[in-house]
């Protein structure tokens, strides 16, 4: 996405300028126009709308998991970073209303507040974000009266919901959004000091009984106790690595996430990322890394016939910026021995 973008910063600022100060939708058409006039010329890809609302989603959704002030989008600064490219309030315009039709009212409000206060210079551009912000606010029919205090945000206020903020608005509208464990791991500050099994951890250099790892035994560590759980360290190597990435940008599609109906798929905003699927046969590094994957885990890793399958193919995942993929559980096969059952993706 941001390749594609890249090449309007390149057009003549002048160009730039003149968009942005036309504020006569006759003038602006006329004048894009034009401009897609030109670019077709030159052979440049164009974002679409849905490339774009698409952007701007990944946007909020980095500024919320992160808590980014929505000002230093505005100014080219990415905590210590300082970039070039800096979005306009009507580029903050754009996130808080594709924030506000997926549902994640918090986030969209805080974007609409900042953008109204931005635009104070331009009377009709804060007299159009107030409208917009007012669609948050807006007085409804609610048990047959009408009242301001049926907000979007209250009458589908859930308590605890990441999509909220932590009271009604109506009765406090300066809130910070509530935060998760998920969106604390996510920043690097989630206390895993506050478990109280933290002093009973272990890290363990050995070969898990394995001859095969005899000579190039694994290191592993645990993290938690109740339920048990273990990260491994270096199983790949950075030139497999580059094998499995060379592979997979030949498949990649979009992820889709199972559902009920004819297509059994559906291509979903809770998981926004790209998937390709790599079999074990089809390259010398697969079939060696499935082996060591299955002497670390002591879990088998066969992908051949559905009656001695026991794993799914290599999923290699693209997330690009501002990709996600939410919280959830994973089964393999129902007609399968309890025991045989593994759970993936808490």
């Amino acid at each position: 996405m941001i390749d594609r973008v890249k090449p309007l910063i390149c057009m003549p600022k002048t160009v730039c300028q003149t968009l942005r100060l036309h504020r006569c939708p006759c003038c602006r058409a006329e004048l894009k126009e034009q401009v897609m006039w030109v670019m077709s010329k030159a052979s440049i890809p164009m974002p679409s709308m849905q490339d774009l609302r698409g952007a701007a989603l990944a946007l909020s959704r980095l500024q919320s998991h992160y808590h980014i002030p929505v000002g230093d989008f505005m100014t080219g600064r990415i905590e210590k970073a300082q970039c070039t490219p800096r979005l306009t309030v009507e580029d903050c315009v754009l996130v808080a209303d594709v924030t506000h039709a997926h549902g994640r009212y918090s986030t969209a409000y805080i974007w609409y507040d900042y953008c109204q206060t931005s635009a104070s210079i331009d009377p009709r551009l804060q007299a159009e974000i107030k409208a917009r912000k007012e669609k948050l606010e807006a007085e409804t029919i609610y048990n047959g009266l009408k009242r301001r205090l049926s907000f979007q945000h209250d009458l589908k206020f859930i308590a605890g919901n990441i999509n909220f903020f932590p009271e009604p608005l109506r009765e406090k509208k300066n809130q910070v959004p509530w935060d998760s464990p998920f969106h604390q791991l996510c920043r690097g500050v989630y206390n895993q000091n506050e478990d109280k099994d933290q002093a009973g951890l272990m890290c363990y250099v050995d070969n898990r009984n394995s001859p095969y790892l005899t000579l190039q035994p694994v290191r592993y560590e645990q993290l938690h106790t109740d339920p048990e759980m273990y990260l491994f360290h270096d199983v790949v190597s950075d030139a497999e690595i580059a094998v499995l990435k060379q592979l997979a940008m030949r498949t990649l599609h979009r992820s889709v996430t199972l559902a009920s109906g004819p297509k059994h798929t559906n291509v979903t905003e809770q998981r926004v990322s790209h998937t390709a699927w790599l079999r074990n046969s089809s390259h010398a590094v697969l079939e060696r890394l499935a082996h060591r994957v299955a002497e670390v885990a002591q879990l088998e890793a066969h992908e051949e016939l559905l009656a001695t399958k026991e794993a799914e193919e290599l999923q290699v995942l693209n997330y690009g910026i501002g990709g996600l993929y939410n919280a959830h559980h994973d089964v393999f096969y129902k007609n399968v021995p309890e025991y045989k059952k593994i759970f993936t993706n808490p």
